[in-house]
């Protein structure tokens, strides 16, 4: 019996099928990873922001009740983490003069609070007392005495 092309039947995909479909699958996982990783990043940075106002309202309560802003170990026994593992960064400011040259300032060299500094390095974990730099663009830090908690950058 003599088969023509027209009585074949085909049990699989050609290899053009299959180069489409890997194709396809390519262009959708450069689009969707780094939308995921645009998301995770922005969940860590939300994350940061909460633990700046946390412990914001950990120093008020201590301020409340003994009157003078803590060192770092009055407040806890061990320094909170940020979203990517590393300490969070707290500097009591009011009452403590030799602190005010490690104050983060903004680009006209003003402190930005007169109280104390709470903040997170980032994601790349590199800072710069000046928060408009380039390198402390990704920090979550607080503000204004506490009226603006945010990226470095967006300060």
């Amino acid at each position: 019996m003599n088969m023509s092309p027209s009585n074949r039947h085909s049990n699989g995909f050609t290899l053009i099928e299959l180069l489409v479909v890997i194709a396809i699958i390519g262009i959708v996982a450069a689009i969707a990873v780094p939308s995921y990783q645009d998301f995770v990043r922005k969940g860590k940075e939300a994350d940061a922001m909460g633990m700046v106002r946390s412990m914001e309202g950990d120093v008020e309560a201590f301020f409340a009740k003994h009157n003078y802003f803590p060192e770092y170990d009055e407040l806890y026994t061990s320094k909170p983490l940020d979203p990517w593992g590393k300490p969070m960064v707290y500097l009591p400011l009011d009452g403590y003069p030799a602190h005010l040259t490690f104050a983060r300032v903004d680009q006209s060299m003003t402190p930005l609070n007169s109280d104390y500094d709470i903040y997170s390095l980032g994601e790349d974990e590199v800072t710069n007392k000046v928060v408009t730099s380039e390198n402390a663009a990704d920090d979550l830090l607080r503000a204004n005495n506490g009226s603006f908690v945010g990226r470095g950058k967006e300060y």
